[in-house]
């Protein structure tokens, strides 16, 4: 897990985006803990840490990830916003009109349209006169 941690966090300030490293700050709450300390469960969920939530085998539980939450909102508070100036937008008053890119008629190939839509003729039944019969006087 360090070794998977220290690559995370190289990537991370290479590219500048804060890591916050959880596995550091959760010591002494690995799964073989008791089930009213740990924040990870074992193979066999068990814990009753957090409340009444639905415990995965070998991921954290409710504590654990209330306690992974608090860390990145402590992290995340204790960033220093951008300045006013970063966040500037630019003057856009002046900007010139620009006219469409003019097409050439000869290489332009046409819009696609779509063939009319048709419909199935509509069939009707035939009709049969039902048989008369006469009745004698």
């Amino acid at each position: 897990m360090d070794g998977l941690n220290a690559m995370m966090g190289r990537v991370a300030n290479t590219t500048g985006v804060h890591f916050v490293d959880i596995n550091s700050q959760s010591g002494g709450h690995d799964m073989c803990k008791g089930a009213t300390v740990r924040w990870v469960e074992g193979l066999f969920p068990n814990s009753i840490n957090g409340g009444p939530a639905l415990q995965t085998p070998l991921h954290p539980n409710t504590a654990g990830t209330n306690a992974q939450a608090s860390f990145v909102i402590n992290a995340v508070s204790a960033v220093t916003p951008p300045t006013a100036t970063a966040l500037a937008v630019p003057d856009t008053t002046e900007v010139p009109a620009t006219e469409p890119p003019a097409t050439d008629p000869a290489t332009t190939a046409p819009p696609a349209t779509a063939p009319p839509a048709t419909e199935p003729p509509v069939t009707e039944p035939p009709v049969t006169e039902a048989p008369t019969t006469t009745t004698a006087p």
